[in-house]
């Protein structure tokens, strides 16, 4: 009679190579998994939204005729809140459409950003 390979094993050499096949599995499963975790990281990133706030320091175009200490618009250029549109405070109407500023400052009371003059050396191409 020909003999199984369960046949020769006796019980305790039965029991250790079953739990020496389950810890290679074990092993080996691991590696796999921390190699495909590594792979697959950046998929899982948190990205979270940017914030009104956010757009101080970025520059934008104004939009409106005018802008003043009560009125105006402005597209934000550049940072995580690009192409927003936003309403921007200025003294003394001195920003007119089409015009390129520095964003300095938010006021969350009036929801609206407070805007500079950008030096033409800073500004976007």
């Amino acid at each position: 009679a020909t003999l199984t390979w369960r046949d020769r094993l006796s019980g305790g050499t039965a029991t250790a190579a079953a739990l020496g096949t389950v810890t290679l599995a074990l092993v080996v499963g691991s590696i796999v998994v921390r190699r495909f975790a590594a792979l697959m990281a950046p998929v899982f990133e948190d990205n979270y939204a940017p914030v009104r706030s956010d757009g101080a320091g970025a520059q934008a175009r104004i939009r409106t005729t005018y802008v003043d200490e009560t009125f105006g618009q402005a597209e934000i250029l550049t940072g995580p809140t690009r192409h927003s549109i936003v309403k921007v405070r200025a003294p003394a109407q001195c920003f007119v459409r089409g015009d390129i500023v520095l964003i300095v400052g938010y006021d969350a009371a009036s929801d609206s950003f407070d805007i500079a003059e950008l030096d033409p050396v800073l500004r976007n191409p």
